[in-house]
């Protein structure tokens, strides 16, 4: 009670006149440590048959690859790199991926009319990542149109 409020007033007022731009930035730096930053998460979907999942699971897709979760306590089940995701496809009503290296690979789908989204959202990271990876974080060729595929010759086929 009156102890916590008198540590938040401490708190606050060693902060204040504090300029609003190093707020920002060290409250960046201290949720870019969180486990889910930048993940962005799906409603719950039905796993379909796949083993070693539970019936329903949650998406969540960041900037290093999709992570499942369970959707009554948001406990990982796994994850899963870009650097070990070997594709992934989409319809109105699925979204599956696969994942693996050369020798073996596994696919997991899912029903889910999130799957289009899923998958763009999957696009758009990779598509950043190519060109971070192709510039050096340089984003002055914005211009150039590539296709888009979504398979990485990596895993067994």
């Amino acid at each position: 009670g009156n102890r916590n409020q008198a540590l938040i007033l401490r708190e606050h007022e060693s902060l204040v006149g504090r300029n609003p731009e190093d707020a920002k930035s060290e409250y960046l730096s201290i949720v870019k440590e969180w486990g889910y930053y930048g993940t962005t998460f799906f409603p719950p979907c039905r796993s379909a048959g796949n083993r070693n999942l539970p019936n329903k699971v949650i998406i969540g897709v960041n900037y290093e690859g999709i992570q499942l979760l369970k959707p009554k306590n948001k406990q990982r089940i796994s994850e899963h790199l870009f650097t070990e995701i070997c594709s992934w496809a989409s319809s109105s009503g699925t979204f599956a991926f696969e994942f693996g290296n050369q020798n073996e690979s596994q696919k997991y789908t899912f029903e889910t009319r999130m799957g289009p989204i899923i998958a763009s959202t999957i696009q758009t990271y990779i598509d950043i990542l190519v060109q971070i990876l192709k510039n050096g974080d340089d984003d002055d060729d914005d211009d150039d149109e590539s296709e888009t595929g979504t398979t990485i010759s990596q895993c067994s086929e």
